[in-house]
């Protein structure tokens, strides 16, 4: 079952890693802004020692094709994950993106 929560800002300031943000089981699209220049995206966890790892399946890193000012579904294996992560783009950004719920998707 999932349940509403609200969108949550997704930030990158001259970096390609976005500021933290906290997923969940509600968590379900991604809006990629307007001027955002990178192909791909890829997701890092925190781990209790403070260090950020790339979320891989049996495929290699989860990640995802993009195109700016588009709503993108956020991978099955980075809601299962869930926690603390960083959306990872193939370029430096500076930009501020949307985590979007379940029912606004």
């Amino acid at each position: 079952m999932y349940y509403a929560i609200s969108e949550q800002n997704v930030s990158w300031t001259s970096s390609a890693n976005s500021e933290p943000v906290q997923v969940s089981c509600v968590s379900a699209g991604l809006y990629v802004p307007a001027g955002f220049s990178g192909a791909t995206i890829t997701f890092q966890r925190q781990f209790a020692d403070g260090t950020w790892k790339t979320l891989h399946n049996a495929s290699g890193a989860v990640s995802v094709s993009v195109t700016a000012d588009t709503v993108l579904t956020v991978p099955d294996d980075v809601i299962k994950v869930g926690g603390l992560l960083r959306v990872v783009s193939a370029s430096s950004e500076t930009a501020v993106g949307k985590l979007l719920p379940r029912n606004e998707v």
